[in-house]
This record gives C-alpha cells, sequence and structure tokens, in this order.
C-alpha cells in the first residue's frame, strides 16, 4: 500500500476545576450494586486481577494467593510464616490459564489454575507492575531497572511429573527494555489505543504497541507520584490521571491526531488516478495512493 498517515501523540494537562466547579452532577442510567463481599482475607489485600470464568478473580495479601468463584473462594497458596508481603505484582494469562506473580525474593512465579507451583525465574530486580497484552502475546514489568517486555511461552521441555494439564515448563525471556534504565511504579495498558504507559516517581512514558515512544511528561506533579490510571476516552483520546505528595490529582488527555500525508505519491495508472480526483475520492491519508497530475 501507499504511504501511511503519520501520527502524532500528544500529553497535556487539563484546566483546573477551579474552586466551586469539583462537582459532577451524576447523569448517567448505570447503577453500581454491591453483589458479594469476600472475607477470607485476615490482612490487607495488596493485588486481585480477574481470571477466566467459571473462576472470578485472584487476589494476594501479605501471605496468602487466593482464587475466587462469584461464591466464595476455591483454592489457597499459604506462604511460610517467615515471609510476609511476598507478591508486589500480578496478572493473568488468559490463553495459558496461568497466574504469573512478581515476588519480593526478586523472582517471577508462575501458578496453575489451582495455585500449584510450576516455574520460579530470577527476575534481577523487585517488579513493582505487570501487565499482559494478548494482541502482543507479551507481559511489561516495571520494576527499579525500568520497564521490560518479556514473552511468556511455552517450551518443549517436559515436566518430570505433570501438574494437571500443565505438562511443559515455560520461559520468560526478556525481548526488548522501555524508556531509561530509573526505577518505575507502574506499568498500564490501554487495549483500544496500543499504548503503553509506564510510570515514575517524577516522569511518565506512552509508547504503542510497536514500542515507539509517542508521548512523555516530566515532573508531572512538584511532589513524586503516588498513583497512576489509564482510561480511555475517544477513538483518539485516552485520560491519564496522576496523584501526587503534593496532595492533588491532575488529569491529562493523550491524543492522538492525524496529518496530512505529503503529496508525492507515484502515479501508476494515470486513468484511476484521474476518476478518484474527478469523484472526490480520498483515502484517510489525503489524496490516495495515486495523484495524476494534469
Amino acid at each position: 500500500c501507499g504511504p501511511c498517515p503519520p501520527t502524532a501523540w500528544g500529553l497535556q494537562q487539563e484546566p483546573d476545576s477551579g474552586p466551586g466547579l469539583g462537582m459532577v452532577e451524576n447523569v448517567a442510567t448505570f447503577g453500581i450494586v454491591q453483589d458479594v463481599t469476600f472475607k477470607n482475607h485476615v490482612s490487607t489485600p495488596t493485588q486481585i486481577v480477574p481470571i477466566r470464568f467459571p473462576k472470578l478473580f485472584a487476589s494476594a495479601d501479605d501471605n496468602t494467593i487466593r482464587i475466587w468463584s462469584d461464591l466464595d473462594e476455591k483454592h489457597k497458596m499459604i506462604y511460610p510464616k517467615n515471609q510476609r508481603c511476598m507478591v508486589s505484582a500480578m496478572t493473568y494469562i488468559p490463553a495459558l490459564d496461568v497466574l504469573v506473580t512478581g515476588e519480593v525474593d526478586i523472582t517471577l512465579k508462575v501458578y496453575s489454575d489451582k495455585l500449584m507451583l510450576l516455574d520460579t525465574f530470577p527476575a534481577d530486580e523487585r517488579v513493582t507492575g505487570m501487565v499482559y497484552i494478548p494482541q502482543l502475546d507479551v507481559v511489561v514489568t516495571s520494576g527499579m531497572d525500568g520497564a521490560k517486555v518479556r514473552m511468556f511461552r511455552k517450551t518443549r521441555n517436559r515436566r518430570a511429573v505433570s501438574v494437571g494439564s500443565y505438562e511443559y515448563h515455560y520461559e520468560f525471556p526478556v525481548l526488548k527494555l522501555l524508556g531509561p534504565d530509573v526505577p518505575c511504579q507502574r506499568v498500564f495498558t490501554n487495549v483500544a489505543h496500543k499504548l503503553i504507559l509506564i510510570a515514575s516517581s517524577d516522569q511518565m512514558w506512552a509508547y504503542d504497541f510497536s514500542y515507539d515512544l509517542v508521548a512523555t511528561v516530566k515532573d508531572p506533579h512538584p511532589k513524586p507520584l503516588t498513583c497512576v490510571a489509564l482510561h480511555y476516552k475517544t477513538k483518539l483520546e485516552s485520560l491519564v490521571l496522576t496523584g501526587g505528595e503534593d496532595g492533588t490529582v491532575k488529569l491529562w488527555t493523550l491524543s492522538q491526531k492525524f496529518e496530512p500525508a505529503p503529496l508525492n505519491f507515484i502515479v501508476t495508472d494515470p486513468r484511476r488516478a484521474a476518476q478518484r480526483i474527478k469523484t472526490g475520492s480520498r483515502s484517510r491519508a489525503g489524496m490516495g495512493r495515486e495523484q495524476a497530475v494534469l
């Protein structure tokens, strides 16, 4: 195909609401109702991820990982008493039905759907965030050495003893580094816009699914960042919300704008090109592949 239009992303802060403008009228027709309260955790849950039905989600607290259905706890894994606050990040890979965790003993661990330990990998750093991107079939992790793109895949090495349907071992190699080699707190993804957002204490980076840097912001708050969230807004815009130690929450718009393509296309069929101009047919990139010089 002909040249595609270049895209430009911009990350800008939305205007301050100002005094008296912080209240937003609730005009939505949706409602939220609490269905079930899960009470089995004896300490504060720190990680939670949805998993495939008929199970519902997995959660972790100071000394346990649990898998739940919509009614009650289904499986539980308890750490030894001398190990607490073990899970620092967690994600779920539906295609393989495995739970992947980053743990404070500087390892990455893989658990079955019944929380049986399948594999352990050295992490070289404490992992602070983790997200699985199904379109790329990769896991992006954040940690003290920056963000890393990892390929999680099954190997040809059979287990000495099969664990249910988990017959083979896995591997978790690093494919690519994202961003500078600085401590990163969180990593998020917006599947609709094919974006990856990485945040440190004083900077944010946005990458597309080709791992190209599309936007960055330095010092979003006068004091360190404490929390970040990425949210869909429109087809060409994402919302980024940041909270900082300065006691404020800021709203940013990450927007994608298509720029007109240069009109320097080669005429491969003048009659077809002339017909396109006559009928006013245009591609999204501008005049299309061909442009007749009359």
